[in-house]
């Protein structure tokens, strides 16, 4: 789609800037619909987004930590910048929603109303996918991303909380995550803490709440980063391959998982898959000077990005002939590392 000379229609009172239209949504604005908000946020689309076109865009709710309140209306980039700017390079193109904390922390019954409520809003507005909402947070964006999702379930695709928690501990440690976790075993989150993080949302919480999940049937992939202290955010959104994730996830349909290949020249993640999805791959020639011979392919339950922590749902994939250097492999539930193996003779 090539990018519009002008304002596109439809999209009154944007500003541009640079790669985006950016839009101050202000307290109780009533210039769009007749619809009075509770919440102050700021909308940021493509600068190639066309109202006109049939396209939905994938859409991510961002929820800035307790340091992050009162965005300047002078600096329409100003909260966006705290979720990276890797998010505005993807070819998928993404809305951003970024709403400003009202004093009622993210995730109480209030605040979770009425990001819905805008969430909704727009969806009449934007050409949102409804099935591509993505919701993420640092701290007590972190939090809050647990707690609304814990509210409202069926609103999201995929929820990625960085160094917050299902909370509030007590004193044996235990978090609040529910004992039955089926209203939320179809939606994926992907969480991050720094291991250094003791004091302000200590990470042995989060460990906690994802082992909590994870033993309640719910998939969580969890990097710990043994370096990072509370701010890790800037690290975890400058990764591709969160992106990669996030945008694979579809709400309604199975979770997608990581299929990494090493055809014999390197891992990689070929891509995020649903289960049942059939790829079909090619391992290298073997090398004759080397008197080298392929003997087959194996898989394992597993992941290739080092930093993260993966759980055990996964079996392993089936080929159609593990023996062929082309042949075709089926994606089990659960990220998977497939490798082409060689041996000298």
């Amino acid at each position: 789609m090539a990018p519009l000379s002008g304002k596109p229609p439809a999209l009154d009172g944007w500003t541009r800037e640079g790669d985006r239209w950016i839009r101050h949504v202000l307290l109780g604005d009533r210039k769009r619909g007749g619809w009075s908000n509770q919440l102050a946020y700021k909308l940021s689309v493509p600068a190639d987004y066309d109202p006109r076109s049939r396209r939905k865009y994938a859409t991510v709710v961002h929820l800035h930590g307790y340091g992050g309140p009162k965005f300047p209306t002078n600096d329409p980039e100003g909260l966006g910048g705290v979720f990276g700017q890797l998010w505005k390079k993807q070819e998928d193109p993404i809305i951003g929603i970024f709403p400003q904390w009202d004093g009622s922390a993210w995730g109480s019954p209030d605040s979770s109303r009425k990001l819905i409520e805008i969430l909704n809003h727009e969806k009449t507005q934007l050409r949102i996918d409804p099935d591509r909402v993505y919701l993420t947070g640092q701290s007590m964006g972190g939090y809050g991303s647990y707690f609304i999702a814990q509210h409202y379930p069926g609103v999201f695709a995929a929820v990625a909380p960085i160094s917050g928690s299902w909370a509030p501990f007590g004193p044996e440690k235990r978090t609040s995550v529910p004992r039955d976790l089926s209203k939320w075993r179809h939606l994926p989150y992907w969480a991050a803490h720094g291991m250094k993080d003791t004091k302000v949302a200590p990470f042995a919480n989060h460990q906690a709440t994802v082992d909590a999940l994870r033993e309640g049937g719910v998939h969580v992939r969890f990097t710990a980063y043994p370096s990072g202290g509370h701010h890790v955010k800037q690290i975890h959104y400058a990764n591709q391959k969160f992106f990669d994730w996030l945008l694979a996830q579809k709400r309604g349909t199975p979770h997608n998982y990581e299929l990494s290949v090493d055809a014999g020249g390197g891992a990689g993640i070929l891509g995020f898959f649903e289960p049942g999805t059939t790829r079909r791959m090619t391992a290298r020639a073997p090398d004759r000077e080397k008197r080298e011979v392929f003997t087959g392919w194996t898989c394992v339950a597993g992941s290739s990005i080092k930093d993260t922590t993966t759980n055990a749902l996964g079996s392993r994939g089936r080929f159609s002939n593990a023996r062929a250097l082309t042949t075709t492999f089926t994606m089990p539930a659960g990220d998977v590392i497939v490798r082409a193996n060689y041996e000298a003779r």
